[in-house]
């Protein structure tokens, strides 16, 4: 709710008095830093998530995606490409960018 409102910092404290970081949270964070004009936070968070070995959704890829769009990182773009192309997930979605 705070990232929505642009307060990043309180969204930032609200996040980290969360006793355990799953990945709506990682997830509510990283869109915020992407819907406040902050892309390269945004990929930052999206990295130190997998550092915490917390596992994305299709939600966190394409907020991380729009922040690789976003801050023209194209390097950071394959990577989290890669990543989507890795994830169990990637199996049950259409293939409609290959048609």
């Amino acid at each position: 709710m705070y990232v929505s409102c642009e307060d990043m910092g309180y969204g930032l404290k609200v996040f980290d008095n969360i006793p355990k970081w799953n990945v709506v949270a990682w997830t509510c964070l990283i869109a915020g830093y992407v819907n406040n004009n902050q892309p390269r936070e945004a990929l930052k968070v999206f990295k130190d998530m997998g550092n915490w070995g917390v596992e994305a959704n299709e939600v966190t890829m394409v907020n991380a995606l729009i922040a690789c769009a976003r801050s023209r990182d194209i390097d950071t773009g394959r990577w989290v490409h890669e990543c989507v192309c890795k994830a169990r997930y990637a199996q049950t979605t259409p293939n409609r960018h290959l048609t």
